[in-house]
């Protein structure tokens, strides 16, 4: 199901942000991700984690799944009372596509019964 705008409902084309949104700790929310060349200069110690570096939050909750024979951090969870967070790096194929590899191999789980998958 595509949801579109009405062809009735007027557009405003003159509206401007007048405010930048901000966090609780009053930075930019739209600041990050970053490029590690490009940390700001906060004074935050970020947590290192191969190729993800975060930056601790004190009321979030920060999980780490590890593989058992390698060692190497595999997800970095985020979790609050409300929800959770999951991050993962993935590193750009040379061939192909990574999605294939990422979803999961059976895409009829997904489906409800009596629905259908309409492409674009």
């Amino acid at each position: 199901m595509r949801l579109r705008r009405k062809a009735g409902d007027p557009v405003d084309e003159t509206t401007e942000a007048t405010e930048t949104a901000t966090d609780e700790t009053g930075h930019d929310a739209h600041d990050g991700p970053y490029d590690v060349d490009e940390l700001p200069e906060d004074g935050v110690d970020r947590l290192d984690l191969g190729s993800l570096l975060v930056a601790p939050l004190a009321d979030r909750e920060l999980r780490v799944q590890v593989d058992e024979q390698s060692g190497a951090v595999r997800a970095v969870l985020l979790a609050t009372d409300d929800g959770a967070l999951e991050l993962r790096a993935f590193a750009a194929p040379r061939h192909g596509d990574l999605w294939s590899e990422v979803r999961p191999p059976d895409r009829r789980r997904r489906r409800a019964p009596g629905r259908h998958r309409h492409r674009a």
